[in-house]
């Protein structure tokens, strides 16, 4: 049960019942990298800027992470049963474009 109401927020801040007047740009994060000449087009950045991008880093969080950080919430299992409530919302984002 999506209790945080993600997927709603979601959906509504890409396609909202209402006319905005202002512009939003959408970026996907996971995207972002393999796009920057897109990214930079979207945000009105000159393409020169890509070079001083900084580069991708992943951090990786497991059992351990939780156990050196003494937050017993952060554990496979959490992240695991977080990941099946959103897995819809998860496959939504990975669908959509780099920006």
């Amino acid at each position: 049960m999506d209790r945080m109401k993600l997927i709603p927020h979601f959906d509504t801040y890409l396609n909202p019942k209402n006319k905005r007047n202002y512009p939003i740009i959408a970026i996907n994060y996971h995207r972002i990298w393999d796009n920057l000449p897109a990214l930079m087009t979207a945000l009105g950045l000159p393409q020169s800027l890509i070079k001083t991008f900084p580069p991708r880093t992943e951090t990786v969080r497991n059992d351990l992470t939780g156990k050196a950080e003494g937050n017993k919430a952060h554990t496979e299992k959490t992240r695991n049963d977080l990941k099946k409530i959103y897995q819809p919302l998860i496959d939504k984002i990975q669908k959509n474009p780099a920006v």
